[in-house]
């Protein structure tokens, strides 16, 4: 087949690929004449921003509302500088916690008292720690009776939404679990059902780490482009042991996890031009959030982490459809983020 200018190039023709988790579907359609890594942010760098106005930086701490959690010197008080991170009440709350009809908790967690060091750049230990922040604020907020699911989210770069350049994480405890994470339980149950081999993710988890969209691999964790991915260069960080929640992880693992979502947000940065991106937490729903937790449902579904490069437009079709197009195939995302 001719691609642009009359040189041959191996194409791939579009394919409908059906999410085994899911549910949905996922049109993927490389442009014959593009090659994986012409997708790379074309975008300027956004600009830092003006530190001394920003209020997650150190000397600012009364410009946040009373911090919940951080990290800090012996010697430091609360709601000063000498912290590592901190946690803090939105501002501008999505869900505000007491008596109504959404009660729910709304948390900003910062990052780095560095006003421009992402994730890729932190140290091991002190992304170790933030992961460790994750997991104890999540301890503390599924244990209110009010809350179905708490969703940790990081949105990169004002592409993805982010409204402040100061690196943070947001995280969201709401009195309703997901229907993404409901239908996504109850297809695994059919699954498991129909199949009669035990975990449906165990399995897939196993499969897909022997095979081209395999990106990293460790004895604890597996970073896998997804066979239907919807974006281009999108990663998935699954544990290897079965965990229904972040909160299971263990202390060894945070570490271990941590310098491998270092080293992958590096090679993404290599591969396509340090694009914007959101990072999701997915997991089961808060463990006393009745019949979604029961044993059948909550004890097939994997916690995981997942990286959503910002690189293509999401347009009518998506929206319309529920179907996503991807233009870059998972496997040679994968093979270029190997590299």
């Amino acid at each position: 087949m001719t691609a642009g200018g009359g040189g041959s190039r191996k194409t791939h023709p579009p394919e409908l690929r059906h999410d085994p988790l899911s549910g949905r579907w996922v049109l993927i359609a490389p442009d014959r004449a593009r090659r994986p890594n012409d997708y790379r942010n074309g975008r300027p760098a956004w600009a830092a921003g003006p530190r001394a106005s920003c209020p997650f930086c150190p000397g600012r701490e009364a410009e946040t509302p009373a911090e919940v959690d951080a990290l800090r010197g012996q010697t430091s008080v609360p709601d000063s500088p000498g912290w590592r991170i901190r946690v803090v009440p939105n501002k501008y709350p999505a869900l505000v916690p007491g008596p109504g009809p959404s009660p729910g908790r709304h948390e900003v967690v910062i990052d780095s008292p560095d006003h421009e060091r992402e994730w890729a750049d932190l140290p091991d230990d002190h992304l170790r720690d933030l992961l460790e922040t994750f997991r104890r604020r999540l301890r503390v907020l599924e244990n209110d009776p009010a809350v179905r699911y708490v969703q940790i989210f990081k949105n990169k770069g004002a592409s993805a939404g982010a409204s402040l350049r100061h690196p943070h994480t947001q995280i969201l405890a709401v009195p309703e679990g997901p229907r993404q994470i409901r239908d996504e339980m109850e297809n695994l149950e059919r699954t498991a059902a129909a199949e009669g081999e035990g975990c449906p993710v165990c399995r897939l988890i196993e499969r897909e780490a022997a095979g081209p969209r395999l990106i990293q691999l460790n004895p604890d964790f597996a970073a896998l482009a997804p066979y239907a991915s919807r974006f281009p260069y999108e990663i998935h960080v699954w544990p290897r042991r079965h965990a229904a929640s972040f909160r299971e992880t263990g202390e060894a693992e945070l570490l271990i996890l941590a310098r491998m979502l270092k080293d992958l947000l590096g090679r993404l940065r290599a591969a396509a031009g340090d694009p914007d991106y959101h990072l999701l937490l997915r997991q089961g729903p808060s463990a006393g959030s009745g019949a979604e937790s029961r044993a059948g449902r909550r004890g097939f579904i994997h916690w995981r982490l997942e990286i959503l490069p910002i690189l293509a437009a999401v347009a009518g079709f998506e929206w319309g459809t529920g179907c996503f197009i991807n233009p870059v195939l998972p496997e040679s995302a994968a093979a270029a983020l190997r590299g």
